[in-house]
């Protein structure tokens, strides 16, 4: 979701994700597990999410402009993906599984988006991107 960054390697990721390349799905996918992750072992606390992502990521703590700009960050998106997802029509049913010949399929509903968790992910992928990835110190 973000539509733009003053990174060149950031806008590069996030460009051949647009354009299918496999790596920018890799890096989305890359993301989202992250995500997943920090929603798993910090829940419902953003500030400990952004902390526990540094942590992985740079093995450090986050400087307090770093968290505070992450956190709007976060905030920043979740009313972007929210917003988007009000644009869209709702999601259509699932096609059920070709039948058995035991037992009826049962369709699968379509998941739902979590417009936190995509802004999450959102935020995962720009750290990922980080120049702390291209250049060593």
């Amino acid at each position: 979701m973000l539509a733009r960054s003053p990174h060149p390697s950031a806008g590069l990721a996030f460009y051949t994700e647009a354009a299918g390349s496999g790596m920018g799905r890799y890096s989305y996918d890359l993301a989202h597990a992250l995500a997943a992750r920090l929603r798993t072992e910090v829940p419902g606390d953003a500030r400990g999410q952004i902390v526990k992502a540094w942590r992985i990521l740079y093995s450090r703590e986050p400087r307090e402009n770093d968290l505070l700009r992450s956190l709007a960050y976060l905030a920043e998106q979740t009313e972007a993906v929210r917003a988007y997802l009000s644009t869209q029509p709702p999601p259509k049913e699932a096609a059920p599984a070709k039948p058995s010949t035991t037992d009826k399929a049962i369709p699968t509903p379509p998941p739902v988006a979590d417009p936190q968790l995509e802004a999450l992910a959102s935020l995962c992928q720009v750290l990922y991107s980080s120049n702390r990835f291209l250049y060593v110190e």
